[in-house]
């Protein structure tokens, strides 16, 4: 978070990124001089309005001169890494618990589970004529519907092959 230009100039002192930079390590180019690349990021803001500063890491890694500032730059890319993936557990994790604490002692967990998926992956677009016809093929009972029944399979049948209608 000391990063973000809107928090990095609001302190005098340079914050220690010691921690940050010891568990990155491996990722940073040049980890050694981190602090003198901090320094001349902080100075490229010293004279901006406040209003103007970055206050997001999307919007900082977008003012981040990957050539100037690489250590920063992979500092950045990495913050907003951590935040969407967290995001996106998080999210899971939410709608399984809310669906769960709906419906607890109304459903198995295969259903709850198949529920959660379809919460979970939302934007997958499912064909319901498909599924209904699915539905009926796995669980029939006759009739109870109001499909038509096969004459030569006698089982339920979704299509138009089907002549008698028995209800």
């Amino acid at each position: 978070m000391n990063l973000i230009p809107s928090v990095l100039c609001t302190t005098e002192k340079l914050p220690s990124l010691d921690d940050v930079v010891a568990m990155y390590n491996e990722d940073l180019g040049s980890p050694d001089l981190m602090r003198q690349e901090l320094f001349r990021w902080k100075n490229k803001f010293a004279g901006t309005d406040k209003s103007q500063l970055p206050s997001t890491a999307p919007k900082a890694i977008k003012v981040c001169d990957m050539n100037m500032f690489p250590n920063i730059f992979t500092l950045l890319k990495i913050f907003n890494t951590i935040l969407v993936t967290s995001c996106e557990c998080e999210r899971s994790a939410s709608a399984l618990r809310r669906l769960h604490t709906y419906n607890r002692y109304s459903m198995n967990q295969e259903r709850l589970s198949a529920l959660a998926l379809f919460h979970i992956n939302y934007e997958t677009n499912v064909c319901l004529d498909k599924v209904v016809d699915i539905f009926g093929k796995k669980h029939p009972i006759q009739g109870e519907l109001g499909w038509k029944l096969c004459l030569r399979t006698k089982k339920p049948c979704f299509h138009d092959c089907a002549s008698n209608f028995k209800g």
